[in-house]
Parts: structure tokens; sequence; C-alpha cells
């Protein structure tokens, strides 16, 4: 009876162990897994990053000769008043847009004193 108690003893703890020594390996396995699932991830996106900048560049470089394209076409047809009206036109618009910046600026500087004002009267 006892010899029968400790081989029941011994068969759970080598059970145990084998259980024991099963789940580590399944944990070691998923964190294996994990990895490699991480690094096929990362390889993808920096391929798609690369592609990605490969475009962008082709794309870029596009735009900069249809830019230069329609600046030779515009300095072609136009004439010397027509680019004369042109650039005073533009003169005028970035003289708006200088005023309005000075505006803003003024009324941004207006709502901070009175934030200041607010605060340091809740003081």
């Amino acid at each position: 009876m006892r010899e029968s108690r400790l081989c029941n003893e011994a068969e759970i703890r080598t059970t145990n162990r084998h259980a024991r020594n099963l789940k580590q390996s399944e944990e070691e396995r998923k964190i294996r897994l994990s990895k490699a699932a991480r690094t096929a991830v990362n390889r993808r996106c920096n391929r798609d990053l690369e592609e990605n900048e490969e475009k962008r560049s082709i794309r870029l470089k596009r735009e900069a000769a249809h830019k230069t394209n329609q600046r030779l076409i515009r300095d072609e047809l136009e004439t010397p008043e027509e680019r004369e009206q042109r650039l005073q036109l533009n003169n005028e618009f970035e003289s708006i847009r200088r005023r309005k910046r000075c505006q803003n600026e003024t009324n941004e500087e207006r709502k901070r004193r009175k934030q200041q004002k607010r605060n340091a009267d809740k003081m």
C-alpha cells in the first residue's frame, strides 16, 4: 500500500513536471512566434516605407518638372506688361497677408492680456 502510494506520488510529480515543461515550452513557442511575427511586420513596414519614399521622390520630380515647364511656358507667352501686372498683384496680396498677420498677432496679444487679467483677478 505504501509502495503504491509512493508510486502514485512519483507519477503525479512526473506528470506535473511534464505539464510544467510542456507549459513552458508552449510559452516559449508563443514568444518565438510573436517575435517572428513582429519582425515580419517590421520588415513589411520598412519595405512599404522604402516603396513610398521611392514613389514620393518620383512624384516630387514630376511635380518639379511640371512647375518648371509651366514657368517656361508662362515666360514665353507672357508679355512684359502682363508680367508687371502679375508681380504688382503678388505684391499687393503679400502686403494684405502681412497686414492680416499683424492684426492676428495684436488680437492674440489682447486675448493673452485679458486672460492674464482674469487669472490675476481669480487669485
